[in-house]
């Protein structure tokens, strides 16, 4: 694996600020959609993403309250939205069929379960894998999908479609999301284990398919899919919010050097 620098990715009125071997990611009080979010992403190719198994990721993180409004999270992910289909992310020209191994927190309104039984909102371990889609079908089929979902009827039977198509496992939810806490992420070739202060809280055998890249981010979005629609929306906010993350390291190796998204060469469209 090589020692890849990170960039600094800011939405709205989001801003990083470094700390003690490490960084906060901070969203002050606002109306409209903003992030703060540190990735290996940007400046490349969805197939040329610099992570692959067996790997391990480990961190320490705290959040400015157990409840932050909106999403937060760390792990690995494929990058999957376009510019058109919502923030955050590289703004590729297509979507991906998504991967993604991370611990993940969203607040309600969001409904955002990544297996079929898992918890709708709140702090989790989580792993998704899509099935090998193209991009343009992948467009397709989920503009497809958003259309069937305004139609009551239907629901039910595109979401059991849904996941038929996609495959996740997901964590109980978990607890001390504003304390200190070390992570863990042993990302192996045929299962993934997710660790709290070393004590296994998910292992899986739902593997997403290299490569991935690197995500951390804090952001004020809410998103739904369920039997009551699709949808998404900001959550606007009176006071701050911030995930500070230290002693990241992948493999034991500390990652390199944060730039500006505006450093790298534009991504190449996909």
């Amino acid at each position: 694996m090589e020692n890849p620098r990170l960039t600094r990715f800011l939405v709205g009125s989001g801003r990083i600020e470094p700390a003690d071997d490490g960084w906060r990611m901070i969203l002050p009080p606002a109306s409209r959609y903003a992030d703060a979010q540190l990735d290996d992403t940007h400046g490349r190719p969805r197939g040329c993403l610099p992570h692959r198994p067996p790997l391990r990721l480990t961190l320490e993180a705290r959040a400015s309250s157990t409840t932050p409004g909106g999403t937060l999270g760390f792990g690995f992910w494929n990058d999957p939205f376009p510019a058109w289909g919502g923030e955050g992310g590289a703004r590729r020209r297509l979507p991906a069929s998504p991967q993604a191994l991370w611990f993940f927190h969203s607040s309600p309104p969001s409904h955002i379960p990544f297996a079929r039984s898992g918890p709708e909102s709140g702090w989790t371990a989580a792993t998704f894998k899509g099935p090998r889609l193209p991009g343009v079908l992948v467009a397709a089929v989920g503009a497809g999908g958003l259309v069937g979902l305004t139609l009551a009827p239907f629901r039910p039977l595109l979401l059991s479609i849904y996941w038929r198509l996609f495959a996740g496992e997901q964590s109980r939810p978990l607890e001390g999301l504003g304390d200190w806490h070390r992570y863990e992420i042993q990302w192996g070739i045929e299962s993934v284990r997710f660790l709290v202060d070393e004590q296994v809280v998910l292992e899986t055998r739902v593997v997403p398919r290299p490569p991935l890249g690197l995500v951390i981010w804090i952001d004020n979005q809410w998103a739904s899919l369920s039997t009551s629609g699709a949808g998404f929306g900001v959550v606007a906010s009176a006071a701050p919010a911030w995930l500070e993350v230290r002693r990241l390291r992948i493999d034991g190796v500390r990652l390199g050097t944060v730039l500006d998204a505006t450093e790298r060469s534009s991504p190449t469209p996909e």
